[in-house]
């Protein structure tokens, strides 16, 4: 599997996940508390927190097998989120317009940190996964530009062009280093290459890939 398929296969998704929450009206009265003006237990499916002025700032609510507690700011937007559910934990700090500027997520498959700019645009992903670890880093148009993978077999550091083509690609691993600089067309062109057996050396490479010319 080479490095494009690999960053394809960890790839989660295009979808930004989206936090909400509905808070409904009450009706019910006041109640008094248990024990002192401190009540010992209380039990329901959802509870807000008001402020002196009644602005809600912070809700839970449980509906099935989701959980979700939301912070809200003096404005009474949503500020914060925690989603609980059966997939996974997500923990998600939303800016003035209700989009998602970070994201913490515990799933069963990964472990990661999302971070997105101003307009929703992803800006810096960081996941753990059982075989490998990634950091990738886009440009202002939400496109991979460098991304950093680690894993068993060694690691690999790729820097993309506009057109998410590979346009230089270092690799490190037990048999062989080497660097790999390509054309325009985003075939390769130029390799540094070093390993125990043939030392360090270097290749120019035709459009389809075939060495042309070495030097050693």
């Amino acid at each position: 599997m080479n490095h494009k398929q690999k960053l394809g296969y960890m790839a989660l998704g295009a979808g930004i996940l989206a936090i909400g929450i509905t808070i409904g009206q009450w009706t019910t009265p006041d109640i008094e508390a248990q024990n002192n003006g401190v009540f010992d237990e209380i039990i329901c499916r959802s509870l807000k927190v008001v402020d002196e002025s009644g602005e809600v700032f912070i809700a839970a609510v449980a509906s099935g097998d989701v959980r979700r507690l939301v912070l809200f700011d003096k404005e009474g937007k949503a500020a914060v989120a925690i989603v609980i559910e059966e997939e996974g934990n997500v923990i998600g700090v939303l800016d003035k317009e209700k989009k998602a500027r970070v994201l913490l997520e515990n799933r069963q498959d990964l472990t990661g940190v999302r971070v997105f700019d101003k307009k929703g645009k992803a800006a810096v992903r960081l996941q753990s996964r059982q075989d490998l670890n990634l950091v990738t880093v886009f440009d202002k148009e939400g496109k991979e530009a460098v991304s950093i993978v680690t894993e068993e077999e060694g690691n690999v550091m790729g820097v993309f062009d506009k057109e998410k083509k590979e346009a230089v690609v270092l690799r490190a691993s037990a048999k062989q280093n080497n660097i790999i600089i390509s054309g325009r067309a985003g075939k390769e062109a130029i390799e540094l290459a070093a390993d125990e057996v043939h030392g360090l050396r270097i290749n120019l490479l035709d459009r389809a890939g075939n060495v042309k010319w070495q030097a050693r």
